[in-house]
């Protein structure tokens, strides 16, 4: 039979293996075995590993929430887009006629020419 140190050196040697494919429930099964075996040294790292299990849930769950926000306010965005890109090119529209109006101005007038 394993001596406590022992234990707790197998559990945190498989923690640190497993670590990316662990669950909350698995998590909490291996507490229901130290109450179960009156085998309390490795809880405290048990219960470190749950509460970050258990935040690293609601920031996926908050994440997701967020995805769908994003989602649904896309479509309206892409018409934002399209409206000031059709602004954009009415102003660079009237921008390319008020130089070349501007052109002529000079040309018509031989007094604007020399002010430059």
């Amino acid at each position: 039979m394993f001596d406590v140190f022992e234990t707790r050196r197998l559990t945190y040697a498989r923690l640190e293996c497993d670590m990316g494919n662990r669950y909350l429930c698995d998590v909490l099964g291996e507490m229901k075995q130290c109450w179960e075996t009156r085998n309390f040294a490795p809880i405290n790292g048990l219960i470190e590993e749950c509460q970050t299990l258990a935040n690293r849930m609601e920031s996926a769950l908050s994440d997701k929430r967020n995805v769908l926000t994003y989602e649904q306010r896309r479509p309206q965005l892409k018409d934002e887009i399209k409206e000031l890109e059709w602004k954009k090119e009415e102003l660079e529209e009237q921008v390319r006629s008020l130089e070349f109006r501007i052109k002529e101005l000079k040309h018509d007038n031989p007094e604007l020419k020399e002010k430059e």
